[in-house]
């Protein structure tokens, strides 16, 4: 192995390290970009399907979140294979890659994408959801992270300590997707 491909090797581990301390900026991260997907079924469905999702409908808001998922595993794969990121990873300065740097393919994202939403999140269930998202805690602080390993991919993260500003990007983001929700609801109501 030459010095060059050590050095990488190294780099690699140091920024697999410094992502396993990130737990919350991946919970964060996921979950902004989990309402995004929210939202553009929110809008697609109040725009295109005249559905008022936010009424009174208790399926209405289960098909909401399934569909969330399912815009979740399907457009996420594509974002990492692209760009290497997701809104929600870049606003936290995080990306997602092989151990050789490259950027993700799209069948390895939608693996991984569909493990974290699994195993990760509990299928988003409300008991078994939060216990998953422990269990995920505990093992981002272990640094083992079962969709990372399995699919041969890490975070790199480009930051060790947070930035003030990535955290009013973040508010600011989050803001403007619960506003545009909200006046979607409002309008419809």
């Amino acid at each position: 192995m030459s010095t060059m491909d050590t050095n990488f090797a190294l780099d690699m581990e140091r920024e697999e390290r410094r992502a396993a301390g990130c737990p919350w900026r991946r919970y964060f991260a996921r979950y902004f970009d989990f309402a995004l997907y929210g939202l553009l079924w929110s809008l697609a469905a109040q725009w295109g399907l005249r559905l008022n999702i936010g009424g009174l409908y208790a399926m209405l808001n289960v098909l909401s979140i399934m569909v969330g998922v399912v815009l979740m595993v399907v457009i996420e794969p594509f974002l990492l294979h692209f760009w290497g990121t997701t809104p929600g990873k870049w606003l936290f300065g995080m990306e997602i890659r092989t151990p050789n740097g490259e950027k993700l393919a799209i069948r390895t994202g939608f693996y991984r994408t569909w493990q974290v939403f699994t195993g990760g999140m509990g299928w988003d269930l409300p008991i078994w959801g939060w216990y998953r998202l422990y269990k995920s805690y505990q093992a981002s602080t272990a640094g083992e992270l079962p969709w990372d390993i399995d699919n041969g991919c890490h975070i790199v993260v480009h930051e060790r300590k947070t930035k003030w500003y990535r955290v009013l990007m973040f508010l600011f983001a989050w803001l403007l997707v619960l506003a545009a929700d909200r006046i979607e609801e409002l309008k419809n109501a």
